[in-house]
C-alpha cells in the first residue's frame, strides 16, 4: 500500500462508491470508509495489514454511533465482523479505530487518575465547607 501511515484511495462496490482512508499515529490507527454515492452492505470488513500481534482493541462507529463488532487480527490484517449486516449509505462513514491494549490501559489509567483527582478535590471542598460552617456557628 502506498503511504500506509497516511493513505487515501477510491473504492467501488456493486451498489456504491467512495473513499478509504487509513491514518496511523503512534500506536493507534484510524480507518475510514466514506461512501460518496449509493449504498453498500457490510458484514465482514478486512483492512490493511496491521503488522501487530494479538487481538486489537477496536472501536467501530457509523456516523459517530458506536457499533457492536468482533475484531480480530488474522494473517496480519484487521478483520471486523458485524453480528448483522451494516448498510452504509451515501454521505455516511464507517470508522474503525484501533489501539494497542497497552495504549488502552494507559488511557484507562489516565481516566481513573483524573476521576480520582476530581473526587479528591470535591471531598476537600466539602470538608472545607463544613469546617467553615461550624466556625461561623461558633462566632457570636
Amino acid at each position: 500500500m502506498w503511504k500506509p501511515d497516511d493513505h487515501q484511495s477510491f473504492f467501488s462496490g456493486a451498489e456504491g462508491w467512495g473513499t478509504y482512508r487509513q491514518l496511523r499515529k503512534g500506536r493507534s490507527q484510524l480507518y475510514e470508509v466514506r461512501l460518496s454515492f449509493g449504498q453498500i452492505r457490510v458484514k465482514v470488513l478486512r483492512l490493511d495489514p496491521t503488522g501487530k500481534r494479538g487481538d486489537p482493541v477496536v472501536r467501530v462507529t457509523l456516523d459517530q454511533n458506536r457499533l457492536v463488532a468482533d475484531c480480530q487480527a488474522r494473517d496480519g490484517a484487521l478483520v471486523i465482523t458485524f453480528p448483522e449486516e451494516v448498510i452504509l449509505r451515501a454521505g455516511q462513514s464507517l470508522e474503525p479505530r484501533r489501539r494497542e491494549l497497552r495504549d488502552f490501559g494507559r488511557t484507562l489509567l489516565d481516566q481513573l487518575d483524573e476521576r480520582l483527582d476530581r473526587h479528591v478535590r470535591r471531598v476537600r471542598r466539602r470538608v472545607l465547607e463544613r469546617i467553615r460552617a461550624r466556625f461561623r456557628r461558633r462566632r457570636p
